[in-house]
């Protein structure tokens, strides 16, 4: 008696040869029409939800950074100064805030930067400005956090220019061990951001 082992791990006696013939073709059969229906258009609606997921809208961020004015043009020996702000379209309770803003330190001086009194402290590191970097950190001590909605002015910083030429300021959205931060009251959650720059000449 001949014993054949399909792939599916059974043990199928066959009593006679012509048997074989006949198994064979039922497992040809067989795949062929799974494959069929594997290959058949979806369902009443299987297209159209395809298409509804591509077309889904992209997740807009809750926070914008912004400069005030979008553009400086520095007179030689001169100075100038701007405000950067956070905006929501609806109130949000935050923890504390982390700015981390970028600069070119051989084409500017930062002469000053005094942060807003939203917040409960606010902690300004001078030392970054070595690094082409305005660095502020604000918290609030209060429990829920503190409301915001709107435009909010969170600090205004003082330059001048150190030579001819243009430049950009911006948000540092992420680098290592360094970035734009704005938590979330209660949640920890943080909070998608975007970020423009500004523009000095």
């Amino acid at each position: 008696m001949e014993k054949i082992e399909p792939k599916t791990g059974f043990i199928v006696e066959v009593s006679k040869p012509w048997l074989v013939s006949l198994l064979c073709l039922l497992v040809i059969f067989g795949t062929v029409a799974v494959t069929g229906i594997m290959d058949l258009p979806a369902g009443p609606g299987g297209d159209t939800a395809k298409k509804a997921d591509q077309n889904q809208p992209l997740i807009q961020p809750r926070a914008v950074f912004s400069f005030s004015p979008a553009e400086i043009i520095l007179e030689k020996a001169g100075s100038a100064s701007f405000d950067l702000n956070l905006s929501f379209e609806k109130e949000v309770f935050l923890d504390g805030v982390d700015i981390v803003l970028i600069f070119d330190s051989q084409m500017v001086e930062i002469i000053e930067v005094v942060p807003s009194e939203i917040f409960s402290f606010s902690v300004f590191r001078k030392d970054d400005l070595q690094k082409g970097r305005i660095s502020v950190t604000f918290l609030e001590e209060r429990g829920g956090g503190i409301g915001l909605s709107g435009n909010n002015e969170l600090m205004t910083v003082k330059l001048k220019a150190k030579k001819a030429g243009e430049s950009v300021i911006e948000i540092l959205e992420a680098e290592k061990g360094v970035t734009t931060v704005i938590t979330e009251n209660g949640t920890s959650r943080k909070i998608d951001f975007k970020g423009e720059s500004l523009k000095v000449k």
